[in-house]
C-alpha cells in the first residue's frame, strides 16, 4: 500500500491536480460532475502508460522490451509502486454509491462509519503481527479490512474534516500530525534495529501513523493560517505537480543508479534526503513539461 508509505496512506484521491490537492479527497470527487466511469477511464491509462514506461527504463529500449512490456502491463505485472493507481479505480468505482452515504448520512453516522474502518483497516492489521493478536489465526483474515478498500475509508476521512473539521481546535490537528510521524518513524526505527535490518511494518500506508498524519495534514492545510504569498505559488505548484513526481520517480531513481547514486550511498542520513529531494526535482521537472502535452495533462497527470 508492498509497503505504501506514509504519503502513499494520505486520505485523497491522487489525481486531483488543484492547488488543494492533498492526500485524499472525496468530498471534490463526489461533488464533481465528471462520471465515475469517465474517472476510470483516466485512472485505467495512468495505471497502463507510466507502469510500461518504468518497466522499460530498467531494461532498455528494444522491441522485445517494448513487446514484453505491453504484455504485461495488460497482465498487471508493472513496477511495486503503481499498486496505488488500481487502489484508485476501485475507490473511483465506490464514489457513486459512497457518494449517496456521505451527503445523506448524520455527522454521527460518519463518525461510525470511520471509527469501524479505523479499527478493521488500519489499527488491526498493524496490531495483528503483536501480542496477544498474532495468538489468534482465521480473524486476522476475517476481519481485517484488504488495503484496497481501506483506501475509500481515507476518502471518507478526507470529506469528514471538510464537512466538520472546522469546529476541531487547531491544536488537535498539530497532534495529531505529530503524533503520527512518531508513531511512523519511531515504530520503524524500534523494530528495525531490534531486526538488524529495515523493517517496514509501520511505514505501510494503511496503519495508525499514516492516517494520523493524514488527518493532522488536512486539517492544517484546510484550516490553519494560510501561507505568506512568497510560499504559497511554490507549494501550490508542487501539490499540483505530486502525482506526477509519484509516477515518475522510479525512472529517475533508476538512471541515478546506473551512475551509482543511491539512497543507500554512505553516509545515509545524507543520502537519502538528498536523493529524496533529487527525484521531487526531477519529477517536478518532468510534470512543467508534460503538462503542456494535451493528451497527457488530461488522462496520465
Amino acid at each position: 500500500m508492498g509497503s505504501g508509505g506514509p504519503a502513499r496512506g494520505a486520505a485523497v484521491l491522487p489525481v486531483q491536480r488543484r492547488a488543494d490537492a492533498v492526500p485524499g479527497h472525496l468530498p471534490q470527487a463526489a461533488a464533481d460532475p465528471q462520471p465515475a466511469p469517465d474517472r476510470l477511464r483516466h485512472a485505467g491509462v495512468g495505471v497502463s502508460l507510466p507502469a510500461g514506461l518504468a518497466r522499460l527504463a530498467g531494461e532498455g529500449i528494444t522491441p522485445a522490451g517494448l513487446w514484453d512490456g505491453v504484455k504485461r502491463t495488460l497482465l498487471l505485472q508493472h513496477e511495486s509502486h503503481f499498486y496505488y493507481l488500481h487502489i484508485l479505480l476501485l475507490v473511483y468505482a465506490f464514489v457513486p454509491v459512497v457518494r449517496v452515504f456521505v451527503r445523506n448520512a448524520s455527522r454521527r453516522e460518519l463518525e461510525y462509519l470511520l471509527a469501524v474502518w479505523f479499527v478493521t483497516g488500519i489499527l488491526f492489521p498493524l496490531l495483528r503481527h503483536f501480542w496477544p493478536f498474532q495468538l489468534v489465526t482465521q480473524i486476522n483474515t476475517w476481519y481485517r479490512m484488504n488495503m484496497a478498500y481501506s483506501a475509500v475509508g481515507f476518502a471518507a476521512l478526507g470529506h469528514y474534516v471538510r464537512q466538520y473539521g472546522g469546529t476541531i481546535p487547531l491544536g488537535w490537528y498539530r497532534i495529531s500530525l505529530a503524533a503520527g510521524l512518531g508513531i511512523t518513524f519511531g515504530g520503524c526505527a524500534v523494530l528495525s534495529l531490534r531486526d538488524g535490518a529495515l523493517n517496514e511494518l509501520f511505514l505501510e500506508g494503511m496503519s495508525p501513523g499514516p492516517a494520523l498524519m493524514a488527518f493532522g495534514l488536512f486539517g492544517l492545510i484546510l484550516f490553519g493560517r494560510d501561507l505568506p504569498d512568497w510560499a504559497a505559488r511554490p507549494v501550490a505548484r508542487l501539490a499540483q505537480a505530486s502525482f506526477c513526481i509519484y509516477l515518475c520517480h522510479i525512472l529517475f531513481q533508476r538512471w541515478f543508479l546506473r551512475l551509482g547514486l543511491s539512497g543507500g550511498a554512505s553516509p545515509c542520513v545524507l543520502a537519502v534526503p538528498g536523493m529524496a529531494v533529487l527525484l521531487a526535482v526531477c519529477g517536478w521537472l518532468a510534470w512543467e513539461v508534460l503538462r503542456r502535452v494535451p493528451v497527457v495533462k488530461s488522462y496520465l497527470i
